[in-house]
């Protein structure tokens, strides 16, 4: 990334000792001793055959499917539309990505067999081989007369690669152009409608979750996308992927995040207290950092805390139970804030230091518990090193950002 600095400019500059030689046999002992250790130097030449023998092999392809349907968050479920039911017929597979490969696997994949992406349509068609499935990605009137005539309708809608990637700035982090307009035409039928959101980045879809039962926001799943969504909205796999960003409600919201320094002018109501919100909309976001909904359903309880000084033996143990409280098994993602409450720094609201997937039968309860120690609640000061203060400290666990079980303790500190 450094253009042609350093071939315009370096030699001259050796040359003339700007830049000592010293400097320069450095950077390039660098280089070397990585080679060297990379086995560069005993075996120089790559084995050709190899790439076909690893590259889309069955076993990768299955672990990618995998992991590319944990990563799914299940943002809305309105009236439990999902998992879509065998005794749905005719489903209609729609929108402008309904068919699309590349998009699945986001902009900066330069290389790779894009023939090889399963893409959503041909997810759903393997998963539902009973079905009649009405499969459409260009005919918005085409579009509407399949959903008219489906037993459920899934929307396939988001952004392009050349849209969201770097050096593609759009003023408004909406939808494109005509995708709500669509939406809204496909919602006016009456039919069940699950929106899947393509895209790399935090989109403002308020009006999405207003007109579709159901949004699973699947961001790049990458080459077995396809399936692994098909996985997902037929309850093969109960989602457990939660948000790793804060989604605005709309662009001028932003920036938003839940790690926001304290203030004196918050700009959210705190209850009982006084806050600075929107005159237009709600100042909270639409879904909180570390927010997923899952098939079941999940409860938090008896947050306990062990304190003592956070030396080189001294921790912070946390521990509360999780329960699911639903009628399926399902993974949650057990999340841990804390807050330096007093600090000689302003810290963030809240932090995120700590999480754990832990899968649970109905009615089943677990104790999570998190070791936290300076790493955990400590800072760099502005001497630049790190410290934890002495002081009190807010520890939340809960399933987002948002969680609101929350405790306190006191710490002895250490530089």
């Amino acid at each position: 990334m450094i253009s042609g600095c350093y071939l315009d400019h370096l030699y001259d500059l050796v040359e003339t000792g700007t830049v000592p030689e010293a400097v320069l046999d450095e950077a390039a002992l660098r280089i070397l001793i990585v080679k060297l250790e990379a086995g560069l130097f005993e075996n120089p030449y790559t084995d050709l055959d190899r790439s076909a023998n690893v590259l889309l092999h069955a076993d990768h392809r299955k672990v990618a499917r995998d992991l590319a349907a944990r990563s799914l968050v299940l943002l809305q479920n309105t009236g439990g539309v999902l998992p879509i039911s065998s005794s749905a017929k005719k489903i209609a597979v729609i929108g402008p990505l309904a068919e699309a490969k590349a998009a699945l696997r986001g902009s900066w994949s330069i290389d790779g067999d894009v023939s090889a992406i399963v893409d959503v349509a041909s997810g759903i068609k393997a998963a539902r081989p009973d079905a009649e499935l009405l499969v459409e990605s260009a005919q918005a009137d085409l579009m509407v007369h399949y959903a008219s005539s489906a037993d459920v309708v899934v929307v396939v809608v988001g952004e392009n690669p050349i849209r969201s990637g770097e050096a593609n700035d759009v003023a408004e982090i909406v939808l494109p152009p005509g995708q709500e307009e669509l939406l809204d035409a496909i919602a006016r039928t009456g039919k069940p409608v699950v929106a899947v959101v393509i895209a790399g980045r935090p989109l403002a879809i308020p009006r999405v979750l207003d007109l579709a039962a159901a949004v699973v926001y699947a961001f790049h799943p990458g080459t077995e996308g396809g399936n692994a969504i098909a996985d997902v909205i037929f309850g093969r796999v109960n989602p457990s992927g939660r948000l790793p960003i804060t989604m605005p409600r709309s662009t001028g919201q932003i920036p938003v995040y839940y790690n926001r320094k304290s203030t004196g002018r918050p700009y959210m109501l705190a209850v009982g207290g006084v806050g600075f919100p929107y005159r237009d909309i709600d100042a909270a976001p639409l879904f909180p950092f570390g927010y997923g909904l899952s098939y079941t359903t999940f409860s938090y309880a008896d947050l306990r805390i062990a304190c003592s000084d956070v030396g080189s033996d001294g921790m912070v143990r946390v521990s509360a139970t999780v329960t699911n409280t639903g009628a399926c098994t399902g993974e949650e993602v057990v999340q841990c804030y804390v807050q330096d409450t007093v600090s000689s720094l302003t810290r963030p609201v809240r932090e995120l230091v700590a999480y754990e997937r832990v899968s649970l039968a109905p009615g089943e309860s677990r104790d999570v518990e998190f070791t936290l120690g300076a790493a955990e609640l400590g800072y760099s000061g502005r001497d630049g090193k790190h410290v934890v203060e002495s002081g009190a400290f807010t520890v939340w666990v809960g399933g987002s950002s948002a969680a609101d079980l929350s405790a306190s303790c006191v710490v002895g500190g250490c530089a």
